[in-house]
């Protein structure tokens, strides 16, 4: 009898010492997975984010340049059109000298008159022009911008959700085999404790029938 209880309490010790043992090995382990999915996390976003960065520069870049051309072309256009006025200028002064000098006062002053009011006009025409450019400018850039960010944010919420889903199932899995070894140790104590009652109720028998 005193062997039998002393077998019966090195079980329960193993047992108590095999639980211990299972959960800090499964603790362990669960804390090594977790720093995995981390470190992966923070690889995968930081490639996503260089590779976005890269894209950002280049399109910053090839809209500074647009600008560039778009302002040479301005001032390629107005030196082009101050040749033409002047040449204008020129034929009709040529024209003015050679008719009467009465009539060439008038058409000086005329002239003169017509020539401020173009330049006025012209400069106003070169102000609508410079601020209708940089409007336009602004405007595609903004709308790439939006689009970019629409992008990105799209992207990020993918890649979330993918970290997300491998999380979900990993969690899964070791909540199943949680619960799997939980149902395995009550399905072992309930057989020691059947073994227990049997062996208890074969030794009443034994001692009623002695009796």
């Amino acid at each position: 009898l005193k062997l039998r209880r002393k077998a019966r309490a090195a079980s329960k010790i193993q047992a108590l010492v095999r639980g211990v043992l299972a959960r800090k090995y499964t603790q362990h382990k669960l804390e090594a997975l977790k720093k995995i999915q981390s470190r992966v996390a923070g690889c995968y976003a930081r490639s996503v984010y260089a590779k976005r960065m890269g894209q950002i520069v280049l399109l910053q870049t090839w809209m500074r340049k647009r600008v560039i051309r778009l302002h040479r072309e301005e001032e390629l256009e107005a030196v082009v059109e101050i040749l033409r006025l002047t040449r204008g200028i020129r034929e009709r002064r040529e024209m003015a000298k050679r008719d009467a000098a009465s009539s060439t006062i008038g058409r000086m002053v005329r002239g003169s008159y017509v020539y401020r009011a173009y330049q006025e006009v012209l400069k106003a025409t070169r102000k609508i022009q410079r601020a209708l450019h940089t409007w336009q400018l602004n405007l595609k850039f903004w709308r790439r911008l939006a689009k970019a960010t629409t992008i990105q944010a799209a992207w990020r919420r993918h890649a979330n959700r993918k970290v997300f889903k491998k999380q979900r199932a990993a969690a899964d899995t070791l909540v199943g085999a949680a619960w799997m070894w939980r149902h395995m140790q009550l399905r072992r104590a309930r057989r020691r404790a059947a073994l227990r009652i049997g062996a208890c109720w074969r030794g009443h028998c034994v001692r009623q029938n002695r009796a």
